[in-house]
């Protein structure tokens, strides 16, 4: 059932991605690197999660995961930090929101659900990004994308009804 879950989420991050309209296949090496590389430690992210000891205090276990890319994203734009002009009106909202609730909701939730499940639900994330870019920045949604991320929503509802149903259905003996 999860192999065919992460398969249609793939079609559906294909078609919500506007993949088939792209005019020019001209993607940097760089851009697919570092999108490999994101997507590695995302996985290793996840893992970590899940294998961190139970007795691991919650704050603990989110610290000591988004210590190194916390770091490593300071690094990255300390120019862009240190010039720009907003810091003090965007900085603690995006560090609320950006850096310390999701840890904190992801240490609690993937031990209980699984890594699986988990990943299936973090797929939820591109459907955000396409509403948002709609709703924010006036971006134009094609139907293919609305599709692509009716393919992703309704891959989670059915797995989490198929879920439940097998829960209910549980034969004891």
């Amino acid at each position: 059932m999860e192999l065919l879950t992460s398969a249609l989420i793939i079609v559906g991050t294909i078609l919500a991605g506007d993949f088939f309209n792209i005019r020019h296949f001209n993607f940097p090496f760089w851009g697919i690197a570092l999108g490999l590389l994101a997507a590695l430690l995302y996985t290793l992210y996840i893992l970590l999660t899940r294998t961190l000891k139970h007795e691991t205090l919650i704050f603990e276990k989110s610290a000591f995961i988004s210590t190194g890319p916390d770091n490593i994203l300071l690094l990255i734009n300390l120019k862009s930090i240190t010039t720009s002009t907003h810091p003090v009106e965007w900085g603690g909202f995006l560090t609320f929101f950006g850096t310390i609730i999701p840890p904190i909701c992801f240490t609690i939730v993937i031990p209980k659900i699984g890594t699986g499940l988990s990943s299936i639900l973090l797929a939820l994330e591109l459907p955000a990004t396409v509403f948002c870019t709609h709703i924010m920045l006036g971006e134009h949604v094609t139907i293919t994308q609305i599709t692509g991320i009716g393919v992703m929503l309704g891959t989670i509802i059915c797995l989490n009804i198929h879920k439940i149903y097998q829960e209910n259905n549980k034969i004891s003996y």
